[in-house]
């Protein structure tokens, strides 16, 4: 059973992913390639950008795969054609059910063969991988996922605008930083809170924790049971048969006035709120999600063993894309 909650609270990521036409901010930008490694401070590793973080990865030693890094996620999670195309001899692929973003649950495979990977120079041996046809949700430009388990324990450096993460020594330069206590999910200690607040429209402005996402393209999506009244009567309704991991979902598309996090203020950011009955989106832990859209207007620091987040503002910060 906790191999499936985890799994299960993994995949709120990506319920944005396989959406149509998305508001102004939450629509893909044009791959950035990955950074030449001798322009990189030493130590980074490289990834390419396209609202989602795409890292070269390399499994069990000699299998070479482009992942996508998912704070919301937790296991190692693989798409099913390309487990078929190079592990599939193994035998050891067992099916099972994953509930995620969408409103129902859905049939996966999981392999608890046990998998090493690599990312950079860093090493990791996880037991399970989940996996799943991941490439409908996320399309061709990644074989896979890696979570949090990577990252967890470790502080560490995303430069959106320069394509890399750095992990850090606990001295790393704060000038310009503004450090944000944050708060885990649960006692897993792997997915952050960040206290922040959205202000849906006049007078009507939604503050708690909202879940810090990697995996969601967007900028800010508000859970389905956070209760606003007539807020959104006249927002667009989105229906996507294809809503993430756990079919379909809905959602109402609306600009922010305004969101303001550490202290910052972003001025009419591309949001949404899910209308799902069921999944992560609608789970009463949190407000909210935040993702890419919104991370990258900033030099951001995640301290995965401090629960701190800390951010600085770049040269996107409020500006249009």
């Amino acid at each position: 059973m906790k191999v499936r909650f985890l799994v299960a609270s993994m995949m709120l990521a990506l319920v944005a992913l396989a959406c149509g036409n998305t508001p102004k901010k939450s629509e893909a930008v044009a791959a950035t390639p990955l950074v030449e490694e001798s322009t990189l401070p030493e130590g980074a590793i490289p990834f390419s950008y396209d609202r989602h973080l795409v890292f070269d990865v390399m499994i069990r030693d000699s299998v070479k795969a482009r992942m996508i890094f998912d704070a919301g996620s937790t296991n190692l999670v693989l798409d099913k054609a390309f487990y078929d195309e190079r592990f599939a001899a193994s035998g050891t692929l067992r099916r099972s059910m994953v509930q995620g973003a969408g409103n129902s649950v859905e049939a996966s495979w999981i392999d608890m063969g046990g998998w090493s990977y690599q990312v950079g120079a860093h090493k990791m041996q996880e037991q399970v991988a989940l996996v799943l046809e991941l490439r409908k949700i996320v399309g061709d430009k990644a074989d896979g996922m890696f979570g949090m388990e990577f990252m967890k324990g470790r502080r560490v450096a995303f430069n959106y605008h320069e394509g890399y993460i750095h992990i850090l020594p606990d001295d790393f330069p704060t000038d310009g930083y503004i450090k944000i206590k944050c708060k885990w999910l649960d006692n897993s200690q792997v997915r952050m809170l960040v206290p922040m607040a959205v202000e849906v429209a006049e007078g009507v402005v939604v503050s708690g924790d909202y879940m810090i996402d990697t995996g969601f393209p967007g900028s800010v999506e508000l859970c389905s049971h956070v209760a606003i009244g007539s807020a959104l009567s006249s927002a667009e309704k989105r229906t996507h048969k294809v809503g993430g991991v756990g079919g379909s979902s809905e959602e109402y598309l609306f600009t922010a006035p305004r969101v303001e996090i550490a202290g910052f203020e972003l001025n009419n950011v591309a949001s949404s709120q899910s209308a799902n009955t069921g999944g992560a989106m609608a789970d009463a832990r949190y407000e909210g999600i935040v993702g890419n859209a919104l991370l990258e207007q900033f030099d951001v620091v995640f301290d995965f063993a401090a629960c701190e987040l800390w951010l600085k503002p770049n040269k996107n910060f409020n500006t249009e894309k």
